[in-house]
């Protein structure tokens, strides 16, 4: 299947986890893939490379999307490369930053909204003035949390940033919308950071007792990006094994959690 055949797709975070699963999805779909990450060349390089091994098309840039010239960066070189973008997937964050709140300090708090919401905001401004610009509408998906409508145990400066991005998602695409732009959100839970050859660990308290794999966050994003979401924008997506579904959760996961035990999201 070649549905996004022709189609140009930014992926930021994508050098392992969930941006990864995304962004080999979408070459694997047929889309132009953008990979990036901000900790090295080699580790965007890499990544680049298993999607070329595998008969896909894509480039690299390292960037820190917290930087407003580096996001400059990313999408000057995709219109030098390819011309124009289709999907632009805000996917780059700091995961599990794991502090109480009265632990932290006004560093974190710029470093954390800088990456996870700041980000997010660059990076859409320049992919849909893209789009609006070349006047093809296009797709945006915003990576949230179960820790937005819930919350997490020592992370309140991440979890507020996903808060964030649910709210900027349903306004952007109220904004967006005239120009043939959707703006949706997925919000992980639960999913594993592991080998892609791995079978996923059983999570006995979750509705669907394993962990989730980025293949299942990909699933979703290369959904909403097809044209069988036509007609969806403005939502927030839940990936979760049934997470957020329960009303209570066991009493030992709830010391684990104190432990600050915990998955990707």
């Amino acid at each position: 299947m070649e549905r996004f055949k022709g189609k140009v797709a930014v992926v930021t975070g994508s050098t392992r986890r969930i941006g990864k699963g995304i962004a080999k999805r979408f070459a694997q779909e047929g889309a132009d893939v953008v990979i990036n990450g901000s900790s090295s060349p080699e580790a965007v390089q890499k990544v680049v490379a298993e999607i070329e091994a595998d008969g896909g098309s894509a480039i690299g840039v390292q960037a820190d999307v917290s930087k407003l010239e580096d996001v400059n960066r990313i999408f000057d070189k995709t219109l030098e490369v390819f011309g124009t973008v289709d999907i632009m997937v805000n996917n780059a964050g700091l995961v599990n930053t794991g502090a109480h709140f009265l632990d932290t300090k006004e560093s974190d708090w710029d470093r954390i909204l800088g990456v996870n919401l700041k980000g997010v905001l660059s990076c859409t401004y320049r992919a849909a003035t893209i789009m609006r610009d070349q006047g093809h509408g296009g797709v945006i998906i915003n990576i949230s949390s179960v820790g937005a409508p819930r919350g997490h145990f020592n992370n309140a400066v991440y979890d507020c940033t996903k808060g964030a991005i649910e709210s900027f998602t349903r306004s952007t695409s109220l904004d967006l919308a005239r120009y043939g732009i959707r703006v949706n959100c997925i919000g992980p839970g639960g999913i594993t950071d592991m080998d892609e050859k791995d079978e996923p660990p059983e999570i006995p308290w979750l509705p669907i007792p394993r962990a989730g794999t980025p293949d299942d966050i990909a699933g979703m994003a290369a959904f909403l990006a097809s044209e069988d979401a036509s007609y969806i924008t403005g939502q927030v997506f839940y990936v979760d094994g049934g997470m957020l579904a329960q009303l209570n959760t066991p009493r030992w996961r709830r010391r684990d959690e104190r432990r600050g035990a915990g998955r990707d999201r």
